[in-house]
């Protein structure tokens, strides 16, 4: 999951939203991001959350920062924000994930290059509705085995019932 410099920002306000998803990535996914997108989010708290530098330095170390870069893509960024797209894309990351909503708000829900750009609300909607899909999945392979158990148990009733014993279903002498 590739974060964008307006994700890093926000995941150093102290129990924000954002810290917590970022903190769950880490946890569970890997978090990634580039120089560049470090050093937007450095020069943006600096100027409006100066305090809030070092929260932002304890989260680079706890990322994977790529520097490696490939040509960029043909779709209209603004010049500010194709090192973000490119970093997700070197990196070969699933997801790019960013609340600009201006530059990168016709994206959302988009696939380039293998890179899906996102929202956190987004995001979160998606694993929901993949864990959906998953409950509701494991509902119908359990409802499949119960509804063939209840066969089973059904046509055995009625062979007990109806039918003289096929060989081998005779019950075995009991031996003194």
């Amino acid at each position: 999951m590739f974060l964008d410099a307006n994700i890093l920002f926000s995941a150093t306000t102290p129990g924000g939203f954002i810290r917590d998803l970022v903190r769950w990535i880490i946890t569970f996914a890997e978090g990634v991001t580039n120089e560049y997108a470090l050093g937007e989010a450095r020069k943006n708290l600096g100027m409006r959350q100066p305090g809030r530098l070092q929260d932002l330095e304890l989260l680079g170390k706890e990322l994977h920062i790529i520097n490696h870069t490939v040509p960029p893509p043909d779709v209209d960024l603004r010049a500010k924000d194709i090192p973000i797209l490119v970093g997700a894309i070197a990196a070969k990351c699933t997801h790019l994930l960013t609340q600009d909503q201006r530059d990168f708000g016709p994206f959302f829900g988009h696939t380039i290059q293998s890179v899906l750009i996102t929202s956190p609300n987004r995001f979160l909607w998606e694993i929901r509705q993949s864990e959906k899909e998953q409950f509701e999945a494991i509902q119908r392979e359990a409802a499949s085995k119960l509804t063939q158990k209840l066969k089973d148990a059904a046509f055995d009733e009625i062979r007990a019932l109806d039918a003289p014993p096929l060989p081998g279903d005779e019950m075995p002498e009991a031996s003194l």
